[in-house]
């Protein structure tokens, strides 16, 4: 992914999911002792600023129509 795109991912929680959306703002590489990520900063539908990793389950490209 790359800046300006579009992704979806979802939060879960104990008894609950939400889906979020946003638009990709920037990415860096992020290394620990273990592993190497980059982390998303996505400004998402509720107008926060949200840092997400590469990893995070569900998240996805909107792709264009």
């Amino acid at each position: 992914m790359k800046k300006g795109d579009l992704v979806t991912w979802k939060w879960w929680g104990t008894n609950w999911q939400k889906e979020y959306r946003g638009i990709v703002i920037g990415s860096k590489l992020v290394k620990t002792d273990r592993e190497k990520i980059v982390l998303y900063t996505v400004l998402d539908n509720l107008g926060s600023i949200t840092e997400l990793r590469e990893d995070t389950p569900d998240l996805a490209k909107i792709e264009e129509l």
